[in-house]
């Protein structure tokens, strides 16, 4: 029997310390490694990663000043430059609860504690690269999207390696609720369950329920994970978003701020904290998820303006002026060079200065916003671009009030939420009729294009109607109505003309945004399923 080796492996050694880095090449070297490339902060890993294929990679927990190892992983998971088949372990000395569970939140191949030995590092290895091995062919084409291929590699490998079988499943599920199959994907958890409970199949049910919009389901699903296992934090995410949905705010605040106390370094946990505690008016603990948030996003990739906007917002609520004015001019340093982030600034001093009464600086601010306005037009944030409308209504710009409120009302013409706002600012201002006529100006228009996309359909013009909605999706990106139409267009195309791999991406470019905005979409789940249907027919 062959001896086990690391030779032919590209390994990556992550860790602010060169006695570290020089301890694991050493012990990687004594099992025959030989291409092995070092980073001694976040910055340089994710170059790397970018720019390699690693086989292995063994990262720090703290890297010093910057990213850290939890980030890390998750920007290379997020920048889709961390192949599905590399091996990801954590190494730390800390052995925190918060640090663990935050590390778990991006799961790691492994975690592995300090001081490393060579053979705890070789059994380690071995385990998980032999099981990676066997499932290889199935990661890579989940990798390229070759989703049918991957699920069929998976039924192919339950058959010939039944000692594999949980794993294969736990990689059937995730391609199947991918592909928007929750009937499928519910149909594999329920298999697993019924021989033993296995917390990824649990989750997984609820999730599925979820998409499914069968809410109550879930919520029972759910609260039944956290009897047993009240550490399963994602159960808790779960468990908020549903209670969301069924409308229970409150519950949805008290259940996401026990996954904070378990899990605190998540920055879209503490986002969503923030926005459920604003909603419940519980200002105290909104200040502290949106500083969080701020604060963990420091070095993520998900960082954005909106932290540093509410978190100022909070604190303008909290009677905190003096504070929420040097949090909105920290915006400018934080994102240098970003006109998104620019505009925001100034709408978020214009705010603070209007509150402190100070009109005069409120209005200068307001004119520097409105002129970043015109050349970046409609905010990505709903909330800036309806703050900035406030202003202008409160110092008499009725007519670049109507522009920006019609921008946002395009943009989320279905959104309830965001349309009771416009509603609200409108009546605040005494201007109650005139927010509805703006909103059906709005729906008139995203009409008139769904209308023209629907005539050029029906007259055999597919490839016009695409280049109709793909026009309006750059326009309105948080539309979710138009990235449904465009991604129904380049469906019906490949029905009339044929699959390939570039529509079936093109059209899952669409739906994945409309899965960022409501992933329980009816009509969503529809697209997905003749997606799915067409690569599985064409062998994609």
């Amino acid at each position: 029997m062959a001896l086990w080796t690391l030779k032919n492996r590209k390994i990556l050694v992550i860790d602010d310390f060169a006695e570290m880095r020089s301890m694991l090449r050493s012990m990687l070297l004594a099992y025959g490694a030989e291409d092995i490339k070092q980073a001694a902060n976040g910055n340089d890993a994710i170059e790397l990663i970018a720019k390699h294929k690693f086989d292995i990679i063994l990262c720090d927990y703290n890297l010093g000043e910057g990213k850290d190892g939890q980030q890390v992983l998750e920007e290379a998971k997020h920048l889709n430059i961390l192949p599905l088949a590399t091996t990801f372990i954590m190494v730390t000395a800390e052995n925190t609860s918060t640090m663990v569970m935050g590390a778990l939140d991006y799961q790691p191949d492994a975690y592995l504690s300090k001081p490393v030995t060579k053979a705890t590092l070789q059994t380690r290895l071995k385990k998980i690269l032999d099981k990676k091995e066997l499932t290889k062919d199935i990661s890579i084409a989940i990798d390229k999207k070759e989703y049918s291929k991957a699920e069929n590699l998976c039924d192919e490998a339950m058959a010939s390696q039944p000692a594999l079988r949980l794993e294969l499943l736990g990689l059937k599920y995730n391609i199947l609720i991918t592909t928007g199959d929750c009937d499928g994907a519910e149909a594999v958890c329920q298999d697993v369950l019924a021989d033993r409970d296995v917390p990824w199949a649990q989750l997984g049910l609820a999730r599925a329920y979820f998409f499914q919009q069968k809410y109550n389901e879930a919520h029972q699903q759910l609260e039944d994970i956290i009897a047993t296992n009240s550490d399963f934090v994602a159960a808790y995410d779960w468990l908020s978003k549903t209670q969301k949905k069924m409308d229970d705010l409150t519950s949805a605040e008290e259940t996401l701020a026990k996954a904070i106390e378990k899990s605190p370094k998540s920055l879209t946990r503490q986002r969503e904290l923030a926005e459920l505690a604003t909603i419940n008016n519980n200002h105290t603990v909104a200040e502290r998820a949106c500083r969080d948030a701020m604060l963990i996003g420091k070095h993520s990739v998900l960082k954005k303006p909106d932290d540093y906007i509410n978190y100022s917002q909070a604190l303008i609520k909290n009677n905190k002026g003096k504070e929420a004015l040097r949090i909105a001019g920290n915006i400018k340093i934080a994102f240098k060079g970003n006109d998104e982030a620019q505009l925001q600034a100034e709408i978020c001093k214009s705010t603070i200065f209007q509150v402190q009464g100070n009109d005069a600086k409120a209005q200068e601010a307001m004119d520097v916003a409105l002129s970043l306005y015109k050349s970046s037009s409609v905010p990505s944030s709903s909330n800036a671009g309806i703050a900035l409308a406030k202003n202008c209504l409160k110092y008499g710009r009725e007519e670049a009030a109507d522009a920006i409120i019609k921008d946002i009302a395009k943009n989320n013409h279905e959104n309830k939420a965001v349309l009771d706002e416009i509603n609200q600012a409108y009546e605040a201002a005494g201007l109650g009729n005139k927010a509805e006529k703006k909103i059906t100006e709005a729906i008139d228009e995203i009409a008139e294009i769904n209308n023209e996309g629907v005539r050029l359909i029906n007259e055999g013009k597919i490839t016009e109607s695409i280049e109709l909605f793909k026009k309006a999706a750059r326009a309105l990106p948080q539309n979710h109505v138009i990235n449904l139409n465009t991604a129904q267009s380049y469906i019906l195309l490949m029905k009339n003309e044929g699959a390939s791999r570039k529509h079936i991406n093109n059209a899952m470019f669409y739906l994945n945004a409309v899965r960022d905005i409501d992933a329980a979409s009816e009509k969503y789940h529809k697209l997905m399923k003749s997606c799915r249907e067409i690569a599985q027919q064409a062998g994609l």
